[in-house]
């Protein structure tokens, strides 16, 4: 395997931002975006949920869609807890 050498030169380096105003810029961008895709992630989450729970009132209980609407259910609690939890996350930095 051939090596690659890179002079100090050559290397780019993001340690130190040469635009402090663009890096608060795009922070503010990426923070924004994490939301709104958080903000979506939930909607879905409470809409799979509850059609999730819809379709185990239809179903004879106990049957094979009717499982398989209950882990659907479970998973869609959890990913709604969880976007909130990361939600909240990001609201904080």
């Amino acid at each position: 395997m051939p090596m690659v050498v890179v002079r100090a030169e050559q290397a780019q380096t993001t340690a130190i931002p040469r635009d402090l105003e663009q890096v608060n810029h795009d922070d503010k961008r990426l923070v924004k975006t994490a939301t709104t895709v958080l903000n979506v992630v939930e909607s879905v989450a409470k809409a799979v949920d509850k059609v999730a729970e819809d379709v185990q009132r239809s179903l004879p209980k106990n049957s094979n869609l009717w499982k398989v609407a209950q882990i659907v259910e479970k998973i869609a609690e959890e990913v709604d807890k969880d976007a909130e939890v990361l939600e909240s996350m990001v609201e904080k930095v």
